[in-house]
């Protein structure tokens, strides 16, 4: 018999010759795995943070206002929200209607989700109220405190013309339906996160949004159940469209995609910018008294 060697009768063995032949290539080019270690290292990060964009802009429409925050619905109408006043403005700038209520103080939020029932939190008050799309009330306020829920901070509006509260002392958030009778509520959430002072909340998709500066935005299902933490720090105001989340950073509009992780900023137009909304390719922006509004070109 001749000396080669023969090993096609067993796969086994020969697929662990390929294996050891591979290392053995490997190891003994380390240059060249650390160059294929940096493409991929640098190719991760570069897909998850893109760079900062300089996109073009059209300026639409500058419109005087003294609102300290602006919010859009979902029929092209945006907000300006001042002390104990609305202001309601189509997009084309054109004034609507403005309600106000010295009576009841200042206005802590509103949630304009249902633009034919606006919610209207006051926190010092301890009220809710509701406003058509007339921005005249409903109803007569609703009164937490005579329901024992006088430590609320926090208040938006849910599916099926429900309302979301959070109260501070119990570390719970609560959701009532259209009559104020509370339908879910949920653990003692200090005792899952810890002590935290959310100072915004929403509900988009099923999902409801709680931001503390100091920790993040915290996600919940429509029960109440905690689901996990954004740890994005530092942020006061945020929007969430489809699957990404819009916040401001200084004259940067930074944009989270939480389904696939991906951020990216753009470098807003105006430099001192204190409250903004993106509608699909439109940008409201408010800084120094007054609302304007662009076209994002590219």
């Amino acid at each position: 018999m001749g000396s080669s060697k023969n090993y096609n009768f067993c796969p086994s063995l020969r697929e662990g010759l390929r294996e050891r032949k591979l290392k053995n290539i490997i190891f003994r080019t380390p240059h060249i795995t650390k160059a294929v270690v940096l493409i991929l290292f640098f190719s991760y990060f570069s897909f998850f943070v893109a760079p900062a964009q300089e996109p073009s802009f059209q300026m639409n429409k500058f419109i005087a206002c003294q609102a300290t925050s602006i919010v859009t619905d979902n029929i092209s109408n945006f907000y300006g929200m001042a002390m104990h006043e609305i202001t309601k403005y189509k997009n084309s700038g054109e004034l609507q209607y403005t309600y106000s209520d010295k009576s009841s103080g200042d206005i802590t939020s509103i949630d304009v989700s249902n633009p034919l029932s606006v919610l209207v939190f006051y926190r010092d008050f301890h009220q809710i109220i509701f406003l058509d799309n007339t921005l005249s009330a409903i109803s007569d306020p609703y009164a937490l405190a005579e329901h024992e829920l006088d430590q609320v901070t926090l208040a938006c509006t849910s599916r099926d013309n429900g309302i979301w509260l959070f109260d501070q002392q119990k570390f719970q958030l609560l959701r009532m339906d259209k009559n104020f009778q509370i339908i879910q509520q949920s653990g003692y959430l200090n005792q899952v996160i810890g002590e935290i002072h959310p100072i915004k909340m929403l509900e988009y998709n099923n999902q409801l949004y709680l931001n503390d500066t100091s920790i993040g935005i915290m996600v919940f299902d429509i029960y109440g159940a905690y689901y996990k933490t954004i740890p994005f720090k530092g942020i006061k105001g945020f929007q969430i469209a489809g699957d990404r989340l819009y916040y401001l950073s200084g004259s940067v509009l930074k944009s989270y995609n939480m389904k696939t992780l991906e951020e990216r900023e753009i470098i807003l137009p105006e430099p001192r910018v204190q409250s903004l909304r993106i509608e699909g390719n439109l940008i409201y922006l408010l800084s120094n008294g007054h609302i304007t509004i662009y076209t994002l070109m590219n």
